[in-house]
């Protein structure tokens, strides 16, 4: 069953018929549109989108089509509301007004802090003491 586009959404713009992704794109989080498409929005290769379905909305990364095809969306769904979680997104229409690009931050400087711990959970899995205490305090019991 498809979601036509009604008159009330005339600036939603032409539909994009929705489809699978290709294989090889399961899992890459990847959307696929034609080059007016993308163009008409202000995407580039990669730039993020937020696209709006019935029952929940869905994010991925904006890439042209292999074959350049105008009119179609291939949407791999890794990443969506949980309301669209197992359920097939395509054989819809939408148009462009449902594609929503993001913009992002771009970070100047990133600041790590390495944090190591010595003890039970320490990166050598040891218990920070020398191996005859630990053995020791394990094999007490508490009688003395």
């Amino acid at each position: 069953r498809g979601l036509g586009v009604s008159g009330s959404e005339a600036m939603a713009g032409p539909a994009l018929w929705l489809l699978p992704p290709d294989a090889g794109d399961r899992g890459s989080q990847r959307c696929r549109l034609g080059p007016r498409a993308l163009a008409a929005l202000g995407l580039g290769l990669g730039s993020p989108v937020r696209i709006c379905l019935p029952g929940g909305a869905a994010l991925c990364a904006a890439w042209p089509r292999r074959d350049r095809a105008e009119g179609f969306l291939q949407l791999d769904t890794k990443c969506v509301s949980p309301g669209l979680v197992g359920r097939p997104c395509q054989g819809l229409s939408l148009g462009l007004g449902h594609l929503q690009p993001l913009s992002c931050v771009k970070l100047r400087r990133v600041r790590v802090r390495a944090v190591l711990e010595t003890g039970a959970r320490g990166l050598g899995g040891g218990t920070g003491t020398p191996r005859g205490e630990a053995g020791a305090r394990s094999l007490g019991g508490g009688a003395g």
